[in-house]
């Protein structure tokens, strides 16, 4: 008996020829066909980026791609998180992975609340496998922009006629994206205008000044509402 052993380095059907010499007298020469296979499971997973997300776009969901690139049906028992992140897988295990096919496993990014980068560790424990595969899950949470300023504004009293009065409104962003104050109305007393150039833009924690022009036309009390429109996320139109 003569010992033969098989280490292939890649998977398929191996071939080969055996050649043994002896001094037989039937068979000086023996050829042997020898023949085996390699079967491999190997499951290869993407990692999974949200990117920037702003409070309204949550919960949102992103998609995991798992391919089994062995030559064996794989099946996958679960994914699971290493720790308590804001990420809940959303797929039903186990299943079934063929040969060379591709399976989009559903992940749901819900709202932490605060603003940050977040990631964890999704493993995925397969059978047959020589270990869990395990992969990277991440997502930024950003504020959007945010307005704040006066909630009402009082001009002083005017007591000569054919005099101009500007009054600065200071606007903040309190939020961590560009703040854009795209246009502006007033409503109540035509005595009330805004010359300052719009739209413009806010850059995330900075301040900005607009000016509103107190202009009578006659005496008396005057009253009105100013309407500020951006893409602010807390008020979209800042009264």
């Amino acid at each position: 008996r003569v010992p033969l052993r098989f280490s292939p380095t890649s998977s398929g059907d191996k071939f080969a020829t055996l050649v043994v010499n002896s001094s037989a007298m039937n068979a000086s020469r023996l050829v042997i066909p020898v023949a085996g296979r390699k079967e491999s499971a190997e499951l290869i997973v993407l990692s999974l980026y949200f990117g920037n997300l702003t409070p309204d776009l949550f919960p949102d969901t992103g998609f995991v791609t798992a391919k089994n690139n062995g030559t064996l049906p794989i099946t996958i028992d679960s994914a699971t998180f290493g720790t308590s992140p804001p990420f809940t897988v959303l797929a039903a295990l186990p299943k079934v992975l063929q040969p060379s096919s591709t399976l989009s496993i559903p992940v749901l990014f819900n709202d932490p609340g605060v603003d940050g980068y977040y990631s964890d560790t999704l493993a995925f424990a397969y059978a047959p496998a020589c270990g869990p595969v395990k992969i990277l899950v991440a997502g930024t949470r950003l504020s959007a922009p945010k307005i704040s300023g006066p909630s009402s504004i009082r001009i002083r009293d005017m007591f000569c006629d054919f005099i101009v009065r500007d009054t600065s409104i200071i606007l903040t962003n309190t939020g961590a994206f560009t703040l854009g104050i795209t246009s502006v109305s007033i409503s109540g007393s035509t005595d009330f205008s805004v010359p300052s150039r719009l739209p413009r833009n806010i850059a995330a924690g900075r301040s900005d000044t607009l000016t509103l022009r107190f202009a009578p036309s006659s005496s008396g009390f005057k009253a009105g509402t100013l309407t500020l429109f951006s893409n602010a996320v807390n008020e979209a139109q800042f009264r």
